[in-house]
């Protein structure tokens, strides 16, 4: 009877003893799978990071936009040029500040110019021709892009309307003041004479002036033509008024944003 407690305690223990291993065992390799699984969930990320092709870093360009004239053709320039930005993807994409300066006063352009220059923009965008014609003189560096001017060529802004060479190009609105002293002759065929009224200081102005004198004197047209540039407002009245006495029948108003604005 002793014997078989002794053994039955010897079994308990023996038991006893392989559980325990067993159980020490099983932690053992539950820890190491779990140590494994750990590896393997953060492994990926890792190489992930590693692996994964840096973002290149998006170049942001800067615009620096000048316009004097606050007039409805040279807004309307300026909307359009920013329409067409926006059409092309360059606006409201974090890829593209615009510097937009309207100024009126001729030293507060030439400043915000300088500053475009001093900051190293990537464009300048110039409406007009007063703008366009400091830009250029003040740098052969940056692009200039213009805009509202009739004839770029002639103002000696580009070598050509072909091949404009520098760094200075941009649209003309060239006014087709052939077409119009034509319609003229069309319309009115008995016309006496034409007068042209225009801004004295307007580049764009006085050169569609000049032309249209030069069309009115073809053989095809042949109408006395003169010209009447005011240069201020206070002008007006008595420049039409002396138009009228000199027996003009027809008024030429090219595209002047004076005229157009006090007229």
């Amino acid at each position: 009877m002793v014997f078989v407690k002794k053994h039955l305690v010897l079994i308990v223990n023996i038991v006893l003893i392989l559980a325990i291993l067993g159980g020490i065992g099983f932690i053992l390799v539950k820890s190491y799978n779990r140590a494994q699984s750990k590896n393997q969930d953060t492994t990926p990320t890792v190489v992930s990071t590693i692996d994964e092709t840096p973002t290149e870093t998006e170049v942001v360009h800067t615009i620096g936009i000048v316009q004097r004239s606050d007039v409805p053709n040279c807004n309307s320039i300026y909307q359009g040029f920013i329409a067409e930005l926006a059409a092309n993807g360059y606006v409201n994409q974090n890829n593209i500040n615009i510097d937009y300066v309207l100024r009126e006063d001729s030293n507060e352009c030439k400043a915000a110019i300088q500053r475009f220059i001093d900051d190293d923009y990537d464009l300048i965008f110039t409406i007009g021709p007063y703008c366009t014609k400091l830009a250029a003189s003040m740098t052969t560096d940056i692009p200039i892009v213009f805009g509202a001017i009739e004839e770029p060529e002639q103002e000696a802004f580009i070598e050509s309307n072909e091949a404009p060479g520098g760094n200075v190009t941009g649209v003309s609105d060239y006014t087709p003041c052939f077409e119009q002293i034509d319609s003229i002759k069309l319309m009115f065929p008995d016309t006496k004479k034409i007068g042209a009224i225009y801004f004295a200081t307007d580049a764009n102005s006085v050169t569609q002036a000049i032309i249209g004198e030069k069309e009115a004197q073809t053989e095809q047209v042949n109408i006395p033509y003169s010209k009447y540039p005011v240069k201020e407002k206070e002008e007006l009245n008595s420049t039409l008024e002396t138009m009228l006495e000199d027996g003009v029948e027809v008024i030429y108003a090219p595209v002047d944003s004076f005229i157009y604005k006090n007229i």
